[in-house]
């Protein structure tokens, strides 16, 4: 895993955000811990830029593993998107 991560997945730099292009119609949800050292929080926020019809939803005091606050966020992304 250290290697693939190393590699960047094995994509180009602009391998997914140079295509997000694609996929500007799909809703998504977004949920990360600030304090997530594993997945930094810029990333992502730069992505959620990228789509208009993204969200992007921080637990303030959340790492990289689930709590409840986060669990429901979810949860709740989840359940409107099977109406």
């Amino acid at each position: 895993m250290t290697h693939f991560f190393g590699q960047h997945a094995f994509l180009p730099p602009d391998g997914i955000s140079g295509r997000t292009d694609r996929i500007t119609n799909v809703p998504a949800v977004f949920v990360r811990g600030r304090l997530d050292i594993a997945s930094p929080l810029g990333v992502v926020w730069r992505l959620a830029q990228q789509l208009p019809l993204a969200t992007l939803q921080v637990v303030e005091d959340e790492g990289h593993g689930g709590a409840d606050l986060t669990d429901q966020l979810l949860i709740q992304a989840t359940d409107r998107f099977a109406q």
